[in-house]
């Protein structure tokens, strides 16, 4: 929450720097911005509200998604034929066929991504890198075995261009054996998994997945009055704070706990030594 919230305050002082405004191009695009896009936010909400309570993406995906063509709808912004229909030519058109298209590639690099794991996995390449890792001196401290955790699922996130579920999937059962030898709760296993996927290493500009998509998303827009946005990767790696604030939290987390652990025994011995 405090990473999120420094990154909020971040974004606000650092987020016009260098920017050159127009009053006339500004003007144009006041005109022309419609605040009843604002209510499209509304379907996002139901969507974490519901996925949240009932345990159930699918559950919210399916609610949000018929709340937000309802209220599409009802607001104006798109009519019912632009929902589905079918043109002269016999072909599916629409909001629905065009959003299942845009997904191909996102379904078809899941399918080789996750079967690209299944085949780690059943292999034995994730057991032969777990007992690599655990024949290794390093990790026989608590400090040894976080550190080496936040650094492999770095390495392993960069390897896949910086997509987080996929990462998290696949050294999950490395790192609860390496948690277990190391008597790392299993809270602690969890957020450093979670974190250590989302620091600097899921937004490396030369090949994230993430940044490489915003790059090309953002490039293809043509602001009214203002034109093409133009924009590269190390501009969206340096603006990131909250992956590189997150980055600097592993580690301090790592670190911190050595440290409280060597206080906690110089306590001990001291009480023993006064008894």
């Amino acid at each position: 929450m405090g990473v999120a919230l420094l990154s909020a305050i971040l974004f606000y002082m650092s987020g016009a720097t260098g920017a050159v405004i127009n009053p006339a191009k500004l003007a144009i695009i006041n005109q022309n911005a419609d605040g009843k896009g604002l209510f499209m936010l509304i379907p996002i909400v139901i969507l974490l509200v519901i996925s949240f309570i009932k345990k159930d993406l699918f559950l919210g995906l399916s609610y949000a998604t018929v709340i937000g063509l309802i209220l599409g709808v009802v607001l104006g912004n798109f009519q019912m034929g632009d929902i589905l229909m079918v043109n002269r030519q016999h072909e599916l058109l629409g909001i629905l066929t065009t959003g299942t298209f845009s997904m191909t590639d996102i379904i078809i690099s899941s399918i080789l991504l996750f079967g690209m794991i299944a085949v780690a996995v059943e292999s034995g390449c994730l057991d032969m890198l777990c007992e690599w890792i655990l024949k290794k001196k390093v990790i026989q401290s608590p400090m040894g075995a976080e550190l080496v955790l936040v650094l492999s699922i770095g390495v392993i996130n960069i390897l896949l261009s910086g997509c987080v579920l996929p990462t998290i999937l696949l050294f999950s059962n490395v790192a609860d054996q390496i948690g277990q030898s190391a008597n790392i709760s299993p809270n602690k296993r969890s957020y450093l998994l979670t974190g250590a996927a989302t620091t600097v290493t899921a937004i490396i500009p030369v090949n994230s997945a993430f940044v490489m998509g915003a790059v090309t998303l953002i490039n293809q827009i043509n602001v009214t009055g203002y034109g093409k946005v133009a924009v590269n990767p190390f501009e969206i790696f340096a603006s990131n704070y909250y992956c590189i604030l997150l980055t600097l939290v592993c580690f301090l987390w790592v670190f911190k706990r050595e440290k409280q652990n060597n206080t906690e025994k110089v306590g001990i011995k001291g009480v023993s030594r006064n008894a």
